[in-house]
């Protein structure tokens, strides 16, 4: 062999000699649980074979090699600390949790990490302040595993940090601080639980609930309070804590916010009026449904609106007196209701004042100033599908049913156009309109009056409608009021109450009354008018000729109306039992 060849040789044989171990070696120790030999191999120069090592160590969970574990944490070998940290983890005793501890604060990412769920799986007392620092976390992954360990370890120190990353985190932190709190349970954590009721994520919402309601009764305030808010989350939170404590209110205002919160879930729900008279027979329910008026959810208002508007007259100064603060233009348009039709009167006071609480309240500029004109874009726009009015412009749609005011065939003409069409958009509005109506039937303007009692009586389940308009009858026959021929007269005589059967006697009848009369003589038989030529009026008859059906052949009959001693206008002579046949 040449002599350089032979020297290398030499050189080679003398290192791989002077090698203690091999990885051989270390399976072998680690079979034997052999710790000195494999603490030893820690200061190899061999990155291998100290990872190797300390892998051994970690899972022969050798309680004597910690401090060696430990010292390492200071290597310069990135790759080897975090070996230590994983093996420390391995070995799980109490020992090492200063070196944990430790290493929550070490530079990497997946270090922290992996103390941070060491620590809690330790249940480290010791470590509960390192773990609140690491909720600031900047690795959002680290910070979640803190909120974890802290709900492991059980201390309540922990709750105020975690109340306000439960409040400020990822989805994800916020969760797993909740989940801690409800963990570390106590008086301190019901604050920070109830503060989340309305949180975005179901799953921190739902899970702060379920905290709740394992506390218990305390949370009952804060529940019954949660039922105002403005948060449709938080309510949801506040309806199902008070079930899931068996605290669900049976009365007074506390009732009456738990069924508006309960009404008002989804998306513009239906407006159930059986339930809102419900609300309107709650003992005390005044001032709780006037104060939801003012209320930004839809369903908590309209439920509110419709019991106020049933529970009437008592209510309207009352929520009048409510209106102090609102919105200017809202303020403005409040001014004005004694020049709607009807006014001064209570019902307005009442509807126009609940009106005006809606923080939401927006007279629309172009549809008042159209509402307040009577030329063909007034016209176009009241036949318009598109215009679904709002309550800020009906008291000006219940104007544009008045008499034209002309004589001009044609502007009388285009205002009967109006007012039909004016006529079935209130139609199709009716309960929302309804106390504006109910003010619009003691009008001065009989067209108003007519048309406002024709769709009173459609709307549903409330007395007042029909009493409005038999009062309003009332009253004006009993003033000597000039009825006969007028539109007011033709509506209540078609609507035919029996409270005023005996009132329409004392008024001079029209064709409308005549045929009135003849259908309940003869009900079930077609019967029209035919004009007469015109006369002299009589100041005690009043002459009509009938034109009727009977087996299909047509005939008519001359009547004649005379007014009695009694100051009632009847039949003379009166109408035959059978009907006559040409």
């Amino acid at each position: 062999m040449h002599l350089k060849q032979w020297a290398f040789y030499l050189v080679t044989v003398l290192i791989l000699a002077g090698c203690d171990s091999q990885p051989e070696d270390i399976a072998k120790w680690k079979a034997e649980k052999n710790a000195v030999k494999l603490v030893k191999t820690l200061d190899d120069t061999r990155q291998f074979m100290r990872l190797e090592a300390i892998d051994a160590l970690g899972e022969i969970k050798a309680e004597e090699a910690v401090d060696a574990l430990g010292a390492l944490l200071g290597d310069p070998d990135v790759v080897v600390v975090h070996a230590a940290i994983d093996a420390l983890a391995e070995i799980g005793t109490p020992s090492i949790e200063p070196y944990m501890i430790e290493a929550l604060s070490y530079e990497t990412n997946p270090a922290r990490l992996a103390a941070a769920k060491t620590l809690g799986t330790l249940k480290s007392t010791q470590s509960v302040d390192a773990l609140i620092t690491a909720l600031d976390d900047t690795y959002e992954t680290v910070a979640v595993a803190a909120a974890v360990s802290l709900g492991q370890i059980g201390n309540s120190r922990a709750i105020p940090a975690l109340a306000k990353t439960s409040q400020q985190g990822s989805v994800r932190l916020r969760g797993a601080s909740i989940t801690s709190i409800c963990q570390i349970g106590g008086e301190a954590s019901m604050e920070p639980l109830i503060a989340v009721m309305g949180d975005l994520s179901p799953t921190v919402r739902n899970e702060a609930t379920a905290g709740l309601i394992k506390i218990g009764a305390p949370v009952e305030p804060a529940a019954l309070k949660a039922l105002q808010s403005e948060s449709n989350y938080e309510r949801l939170s506040a309806l199902a804590i008070l079930d899931g404590i068996k605290k669900v209110p049976t009365a007074g205002s506390d009732l009456v916010w738990y069924t508006l919160a309960d009404l008002a879930v989804g998306e513009n729900p239906d407006i159930q009026l059986a339930e809102a008279r419900k609300l309107a027979e709650i003992a005390g329910s005044g001032t709780a449904l006037v104060a939801a008026l003012s209320h930004p959810n839809y369903g908590i208002r309209e439920h509110a609106f419709a019991a106020v508007e049933m529970m009437g007259e008592p209510l309207a100064q009352q929520v009048l007196a409510a209106t102090t603060g609102i919105k200017p233009e809202a303020a403005q348009w409040l001014k004005e209701r004694n020049k709607w039709a009807g006014a001064p009167i209570w019902s307005i006071d009442l509807w126009a004042g609940a009106t005006a609480l809606n923080p939401a309240f927006h007279l629309n500029e172009r549809e008042a100033r159209l509402l307040s004109q009577s030329g063909k874009a007034t016209e176009d726009f009241l036949r318009s599908n598109k215009f679904k009015p709002e309550r800020e412009v009906i008291p000006l749609l219940i104007d544009q049913m008045a008499t034209s005011g002309s004589e001009d065939e044609k502007l009388v003409k285009t205002a009967d156009t109006r007012r039909k069409l004016a006529f079935r958009k209130l139609r199709a509005y009716k309960q929302r309109a309804k106390l504006p109506l109910l003010a619009a039937v003691y009008d001065d303007d009989l067209q108003i009056a007519a048309l406002a009692a024709r769709v009173l009586v459609e709307i549903e389940d409330d007395p007042r409608a029909p009493t409005a308009v038999i009062d309003s009858f009332t009253t004006r026959v009993e003033a000597g009021e000039e009825l006969h021929n007028t539109p007011f007269y033709d509506a209540v005589v078609e609507l035919d109450f029996p409270e005023t059967a005996d009132l329409i006697l004392k008024i001079r009848p029209n064709p409308t009354g005549a045929i009135h009369a003849f259908n309940k003589k003869y009900p079930g038989i077609q019967v029209s008018n035919m004009m007469l030529p015109e006369g002299k009026i009589h100041p005690t008859a009043e002459p009509f000729r009938l034109k009727y059906l009977m087996d299909g052949r047509a005939n008519d009959m001359k009547v004649v109306f005379r007014l009695n001693e009694e100051g009632n206008w009847l039949p003379d002579p009166p109408f035959p039992d059978e009907l006559p046949q040409n």
